[in-house]
């Protein structure tokens, strides 16, 4: 008994101390408005970092210069959006210090940077609104690149089915049919077949690799042209919600600098 005595005597001290402490810490105190500023005081810290980092993501990305390649132009693009999110949280954080109650901690050359940001983001509305244009006109050009490509390639094929038809009705070997036949894919029931009836299994097997050489150039040229304007019209749609974007928060930002 006296052991669950001491065990008790035990646990209740330990609660009692427990209370003890946590009264004699003042909650109030570490939620005040000053400690909750130094916290929000970090985030233009953050802010200009990721701005910082941004901006050498956008210049790193022209390099190197590529200029009239439509590929590389789209690719880049396509970057400079992707690095636009970031930039404006970045920028975002960076602005939270002017929406707080005391401002007096806001350096002198904080605003002359922010200053620069502000023009910085008109021309990068003015080159997305431009890049618009350069997006609609390089998907073509890279679509033309792409039929030009692809109907050498059919034409390559085409004379090499031209040359093999040719070859048929000239050879009178029959083992030399057999082996044509074997690289045309036949089936060996059908060369065993005599060869006048072999010539013809051969050339109703290339006027069936025209058709389909025919269906598949189509059917890539399609697949190709759906998914470059999906991608044209993301990124153009992009550009436009960055652009209305960044003129927003130069309007904002000049109305605050007054």
């Amino acid at each position: 008994m006296e052991i669950l005595e001491n065990i008790g005597l035990f646990f209740s001290n330990l609660l009692n101390n427990f209370f003890l402490f946590f009264s004699l810490i003042n909650v109030e105190f570490i939620f005040t408005e000053t400690s909750v500023h130094s916290l929000t005081g970090l985030m233009p810290i953050i802010g200009y970092t990721i701005v910082f980092v941004s901006l050498l993501d956008f210049i790193f990305s022209l390099i190197p210069l590529q200029l009239q390649n439509p590929a590389w132009e789209l690719q880049t693009i396509g970057g400079f959006i992707q690095h636009s999110l970031a930039f404006l949280i970045g920028l975002g954080f960076a602005l939270s210090r002017y929406y707080r109650d005391n401002q007096e901690d806001i350096r002198f050359y904080e605003t002359v940077f922010l200053r620069f940001l502000r023009w910085l983001l008109l021309a990068m509305a003015i080159l997305f609104l431009t890049a618009t244009v350069l997006v609609f006109n390089n998907t073509q050009r890279v679509l033309r690149g792409f039929d030009l490509e692809i109907s050498g390639k059919q034409t390559q094929r085409v004379a090499e089915i031209q040359r093999l038809e040719a070859l048929i009705g000239a050879e009178t070997n029959s083992q030399e049919l057999v082996n044509l036949g074997r690289s045309l894919g036949l089936k060996p029931e059908d060369l065993t077949k005599p060869a006048p009836e072999l010539k013809n299994i051969l050339k109703r097997r290339l006027g069936e690799s025209k058709i389909n050489l025919d269906k598949e150039v189509i059917q890539a040229k399609n697949q190709r042209r759906v998914g470059a304007w999906k991608s044209a019209v993301k990124m153009i749609l992009g550009l436009v919600v960055f652009s209305v974007t960044f003129i927003l928060i130069w309007f904002h930002i000049g109305r605050a600098f007054g």
